[in-house]
């Protein structure tokens, strides 16, 4: 996690190959009635953006993760839709099935949420998330399919002129590097393309 405290992006090969083999987490979500949050909005894609940098907040829906994996995998359902940050902490045998041991371990005391986060495929209109910034550095480990990270460091606040507000939805008004103490000069900004199971470490950065 060293290079983390110094504000460098990191991927990490290796940490999950050995677990990755095991498939019976797939079998624990298909078969799962916990109850999950699903975002949907009214559109293909997502965010939906209004005049003036305003986003709108998306619908929720309450469903069984095996319903809502149903809903994820529909080509037919003529709205956009996702789950994001379901607790694993609260889902222990789940946790526990994923191949993320020696991620979690990786994090050690530092470790203040665990989040799974289930997103349909491009072909069915992917995910995408608005410029936001977390409180906290992230570690990603992508099961399956692809994502990629724009990290946007505070040498280019003044360009991005955005305040934050609660739920991460902002208004495009004030520069925003005063409000982040944790931010240091950190370079550039960064593009980088997560496939399965290599581990990204992502420091405190505003991205998308």
């Amino acid at each position: 996690m060293t290079l983390l405290s110094r504000g460098r992006p990191a991927v990490i090969e290796g940490l999950v190959a050995e677990e990755g083999a095991s498939s019976g987490w797939r079998e624990l979500l298909t078969a799962s009635n916990e109850t999950i949050r699903i975002v949907v909005n009214p559109t293909s894609t997502a965010p939906l953006k209004l005049g003036r940098g305003k986003l709108v907040r998306p619908a929720e829906l309450l469903m069984p993760i095996s319903e809502a994996l149903r809903v994820l995998r529909s080509g037919d359902r003529g709205y956009h839709a996702y789950c994001s940050a379901v607790p694993l902490m609260d889902m222990r045998e789940l946790q526990d099935a994923l191949p993320v041991r020696r991620a979690l371990h990786l994090a050690g005391g530092a470790l203040k949420f665990a989040n799974l986060w289930l997103n349909p495929s491009e072909s069915l209109g992917g995910m995408r998330s608005a410029l936001h910034y977390d409180c906290h550095d992230n570690l990603l480990v992508q099961l399956e399919g692809s994502k990629e990270v724009l990290l946007l460091p505070p040498t280019v606040h003044s360009q991005l002129m955005y305040t934050p507000r609660w739920e991460h939805v902002y208004t495009f008004m004030n520069e925003s590097a005063p409000l982040f103490p944790r931010f240091e000069d950190r370079g550039t900004p960064q593009t980088e393309n997560q496939s399965p199971l290599p581990v990204f470490g992502g420091p405190v950065y505003a991205h998308v």
